[in-house]
């Protein structure tokens, strides 16, 4: 069986028009999805602090403070990039709150730049480490001996979203307060 030379180009013209058509109708449909995902991600908050953990070290400056992270994208769209995720945290007593260890101006701090796909309905955990000085993880130590099993972390954490509008826009940043248990070992 001969094909006809024009017959052939012809069709595959069609056939290449017919999968641009389509990568575009899909790009746009996705963009479209955009601005409805950011407003997801504003008011469900799928972004929230699991667990805070202190690890005492057989000497104070190898104990540990990590916050375990995660972050959702609740929706369709599928452009999301995690840039980065940090918190400010200080302790409590849960039962006076009034009583706190690292509290303004002196809070810990801890960032961390992710750079991960955040795709459609996709869940990422992030463990931040904050970093302490000797002298900080003994007040930590003190402050679970005195109120253990009552301390708790205030903790704001703010993660950056990246678009394909970063060069105009920047980053999108949402930013939550929650109060987290402690947990030490």
């Amino acid at each position: 069986m001969k094909f006809d030379r024009g017959l052939i180009i012809a069709l595959s013209f069609v056939l290449l028009s017919l999968g641009s058509a389509t990568y575009v109708s899909l790009a746009a449909l996705n963009y479209l999805r955009l601005y409805p995902a950011l407003d997801e991600m504003q008011n469900q908050m799928p972004y929230q602090v699991d667990k805070l953990s202190f690890v005492a070290g057989a000497n104070y400056n190898e104990s540990t403070l990590t916050a375990q992270i995660s972050v959702s994208n609740p929706s369709d769209y599928s452009g999301f990039r995690l840039r980065t995720v940090s918190l400010s945290l200080f302790l409590f007593d849960q039962a006076n709150r009034s009583i706190t260890l690292f509290s303004t101006p002196n809070v810990l701090d801890a960032s961390q730049t992710v750079q991960g796909q955040l795709g459609p309905h996709a869940v990422d955990s992030i463990t931040l480490a904050v970093p302490l000085t000797s002298d900080q993880a003994r007040q930590i130590v003190s402050f679970d001996n005195s109120y253990s099993g009552n301390v708790m972390g205030e903790v704001n954490l703010r993660i950056d979203i990246v678009t394909f509008l970063v060069p105009v826009t920047g980053s999108v940043a949402f930013t939550r307060i929650q109060d987290v248990a402690l947990s030490s070992n």
